[in-house]
């Protein structure tokens, strides 16, 4: 019996954690490395895992720290019409500054990444619809859903295994779908050639156990 758990343990780290051919270039790696202070100060104020939001701002915006949109290196999108957006985005960073006595309560994810790391951590942590760490591991089912959940939880999608922003993996031969509407206000279906989110964590979580990032 105690064989038994010891292999069902092993397989559900191999999945949190699993091979795969490496999307990452030294480049990449070495914005982790760059921006890992922030991501682990942030991550430790909600209790998820770093890694998780690395794959998140990764998906956002490609490892950047400043970007010129209200949303910040996380796109943060708070919903709400064209001419609500703004407003809405503010509300967001008032209130997270607020409940994690931000030293600046007047922080804006535009212009402060550590900031727009906490807000986006915060964000992934209300999505979570389960207990992130188990007894040995970190849950990659719940992980992956709160991926999803930040990216909306489109109902074209019927889990985060069917959505590209979480599961895309072009190199090792899953190349999924999304959504877009073009100038005529028409949906079309576009293949995404980017690698999902859960793909990049489950990628730093080799990287840093094979060395290539310091764990």
């Amino acid at each position: 019996m105690r064989a038994q758990h010891f292999l069902a343990l092993v397989a559900l780290v191999a999945s949190s954690c699993g091979g795969g051919k490496n999307y990452l270039s030294a480049a990449d790696l070495a914005a982790v490395a760059n921006n890992r202070p922030d991501y682990e100060w942030a991550c430790a104020q909600v209790n998820l895992p770093w890694k998780a939001l690395a794959a998140v701002h990764y998906r956002e915006s490609g490892f950047l720290r400043r970007v010129k949109a209200l949303g910040g290196p996380f796109m943060l999108d708070c919903g709400g019409s064209r001419q609500d957006f703004a407003t809405n985005i503010r509300t967001e960073e008032r209130r997270v500054a607020r409940l994690y006595c931000y030293p600046d309560p007047h922080g804006k994810v535009r212009d402060d990444f550590r900031f727009a790391c906490l807000v986006a951590a915060h964000e992934l942590l209300v999505k979570c619809r389960g207990e992130v760490y188990g007894w040995f591991w970190v849950n990659g089912n719940v992980v992956a859903d709160a991926m999803w959940g930040y990216n909306g939880r489109t109902t074209m999608c019927t889990s985060w295994r069917k959505s590209a922003y979480v599961n895309n993996d072009p190199a090792n031969g899953r190349s999924l779908t999304v959504c877009w509407w073009n100038d005529e206000n028409t949906m079309m279906w576009v293949r995404d050639t980017r690698p999902g989110a859960y793909i990049i964590y489950r990628e730093l979580c080799r990287r840093v156990r094979g060395g290539s990032i310091k764990p």
